[in-house]
């Protein structure tokens, strides 16, 4: 076998994973690449305990890439070269992203109740803003939420959902496989 012979270093996430990149990268001699996500600069980048990592985390990046223009901004404005930051945003598979019938997703889903029908897809952690959506919910009363994942803040969701009223609007869908997304997404009016 060929002994392992890298080029580059990539960190997924700008923090916590850029600052390490950004060490072992020296240590090797490589070239670091920083891949920036969302939270790891909008909200972690605003943090004074770890905007000084992320900012030499930044500054040492052979190459920065983005998955929104915002990513973009903000990398530059947390001391990013510009000419460093490139913005490639997620691909969609569009052989399974298109548009289907909505009454017929809803029939395969057993959806019975009248909608519109709002859907969420993701972790259920505190950066998602969910309780927000949840007060929302609260506010539009003909409105029913499809919550499609897990995570820790599950049992706090439904106990905001108790306390708002909206549990039985609440949908509560559990992990589904990549397959099965979007045939909740078309069965929904609003992502």
């Amino acid at each position: 076998s060929r002994p392992l012979q890298p080029r580059v270093l990539l960190a997924s996430f700008v923090s916590p994973d850029g600052y390490a990149g950004m060490l072992a990268a020296s240590r090797l001699g490589l070239p670091l690449v920083l891949q920036a996500r969302g939270s790891d600069l909008m909200l972690l980048g605003d943090k004074p305990q770890r905007r000084p990592l992320i900012q030499r985390a930044l500054k040492a990046a052979a190459q920065i890439v983005t998955v929104s223009q915002a990513l973009a901004h903000k990398a530059v404005e947390l001391g990013a070269n510009p000419d460093r930051v490139h913005h490639v945003p997620n691909g969609v598979d569009q052989d399974r992203f298109q548009p289907r019938d909505r009454t017929q997703a809803r029939q395969e889903l057993e959806l019975d109740e009248p909608g519109p029908y709002l859907l969420f897809v993701g972790n259920m952690v505190p950066v998602k803003g969910l309780k927000h959506l949840f007060s929302a919910l609260s506010q539009t009363p003909k409105v029913r939420l499809i919550m499609v994942g897990s995570g820790p803040l599950r049992p706090v969701l439904e106990a905001q959902a108790q306390e708002l009223g909206i549990s039985q609007r609440i949908i509560w869908a559990a992990t589904q496989g990549h397959d099965r997304i979007p045939l909740y997404m078309a069965a929904c009016d609003c992502l």
